[in-house]
């Protein structure tokens, strides 16, 4: 955004006056073909000619404005972590670019709207899940929870050292900031399945009958719902805690899995 307010005020490029007018409104469409008005699907095609359809199609979650601020939130949490050994803020943000790169592009975690974990989180279908501050924090979880997998932390601290020219860290530093990383990634991780696991009973106490297959079991459930009952109620509390409890289990089995933790955390 910076060096789009550059390039505007030297009014070099129109076309860079229309993108940023856009990105300071709006989110990036998923469809360029949506964007409106004509003159803005122009600079959108010029400022992306170059790019390469399968990378921008990678990147696809990278364009949305709560990916966009999870990283920002991302860089501020990772800052304040290891500003106790010296690294400075600017700092940081070269290591979460270069994690982040790491563990997201062009062949890593991805946030699918198809992943188990994502979905009711991130994702609800194929619409983008920002009705409440929870939901915007989400993709924060997730994102610090990728400095837990060794590939990017490695990436990370490489690239803090090529920007202090090259200097490698002394062995003791270099474990007490891989040490701080994956412990800030494994509370984040932790903070992302609370949440899960409470949005999944949410989930299915609302909407069992659009999940479920067995009109029996839809119908027994609906009868426990209704009941004045207060040992029906019980129940259907106990029953719905059940299907939930399964699909937490393994929505965390994967998730753990994608980032190479064990499945206690």
């Amino acid at each position: 955004m910076e060096k789009l307010t550059e390039e505007k005020n030297k009014a070099d490029h129109p076309e860079l006056v229309l993108l940023y007018a856009m990105f300071a409104k709006h989110q990036v469409p998923s469809e360029p073909k949506t964007i409106s008005p004509a003159e803005v699907q122009l600079a959108y095609a010029a400022h992306f000619k170059n790019a390469n359809e399968d990378q921008i199609a990678n990147a696809g979650p990278s364009r949305l404005a709560v990916f966009q601020q999870a990283l920002i939130r991302s860089w501020v949490a990772l800052s304040k972590d290891l500003i106790k050994y010296e690294v400075l803020p600017l700092e940081a943000a070269i290591m979460v670019v270069a994690a982040f790169e790491k563990s997201l592009i062009p062949n890593g975690m991805r946030f699918l709207s198809s992943s188990v974990y994502t979905q009711r989180m991130l994702w609800i279908g194929e619409r983008v899940n920002q009705q409440t501050g929870w939901a915007k924090l989400a993709w924060t979880h997730l994102l610090i929870s990728t400095l837990a997998m060794k590939g990017p932390l490695e990436a990370a601290i490489t690239a803090l050292e090529d920007s202090r020219s090259g200097r490698k860290l002394e062995s003791d530093v270099r474990e007490l900031i891989s040490t701080s990383m994956r412990t800030l990634a494994r509370e984040h991780v932790a903070l992302y399945l609370d949440e899960l696991e409470s949005q999944l009973y949410k989930f299915y106490k609302s909407s069992f009958s659009e999940v479920l297959q067995d009109e029996a079991e839809i119908n027994h459930l609906r009868d426990l719902q209704k009941s004045i009952n207060s040992d029906d109620k019980k129940k259907f509390k106990q029953e719905i805690s059940k299907l939930a409890t399964q699909r937490f289990a393994e929505a965390k089995s994967k998730l753990l899995g994608q980032l190479g933790l064990k499945l206690v955390i």
